[in-house]
């Protein structure tokens, strides 16, 4: 039996989104159709590297959705003034929806700030990540043990296409062309 899914959080650091969390999104449209899909860049003080300014890609978020409907929105709550408390807390403040994960973040997932706590009291969607065995990842004991919090997703087919790409490469064809605009005018990522 499906699962009723009605409120979605994708986050991510979009250091820019491309055209597969485009396509992660429109999917998420097609499957769960009466879902609110809500896209969250995470804060800027989240360790990561190369990470640009919150507002540059909260602002290429927003262009790289405007035309997936009225039930897909991106969020700005973990803007520049916010420090990074964790998705934990995150999730708690936006009342618990499903929260979408790459298979590559699934495997760390309970290293993350209250990683147990995290698995115990919240539900994900997993997309499968070239190089990463889903099936292996949930011999995780913590995973295993919650292992009805967890859709996973079979029939996706994954593009083997990062933000990596675009920041290592610059190859536009990973972008839309209204992120790709906006980097140039903006000169990001040089």
């Amino acid at each position: 039996m499906e699962r009723k899914v009605d409120r979605i959080i994708y986050g991510g650091a979009f250091n820019p989104p491309t055209i597969a969390h485009k396509r992660i999104g429109m999917y998420l449209c097609n499957k769960y159709k009466d879902a609110l899909i809500l896209y969250m860049p995470t804060n800027s003080f989240y360790n990561k590297d190369d990470l640009i300014s919150f507002n540059d890609r909260f602002e290429m978020t927003k262009l790289l959705v405007k035309d997936l409907g009225d039930k897909v929105a991106v969020s700005n709550y973990e803007g520049e003034e916010h420090k990074f408390s964790g998705t934990y807390y995150t999730l708690k403040e936006f009342g618990n929806p499903y929260f979408v994960i790459g298979a590559d973040a699934l495997q760390n997932l309970s290293t993350w700030i209250k990683g147990e706590d995290l698995i115990k009291e919240n539900n994900f969607i997993v997309f499968p990540r070239s190089g990463f065995n889903i099936k292996e990842i949930f011999n995780q004991k913590i995973l295993k043990d919650n292992i009805d919090h967890f859709i996973v997703i079979d029939d996706y087919q994954e593009d083997d296409i990062s933000s990596t790409t675009y920041r290592n490469e610059k190859d536009k064809a990973v972008l839309t062309k209204e992120v790709y605009d906006y980097i140039k005018k903006k000169g990001l990522y040089r």
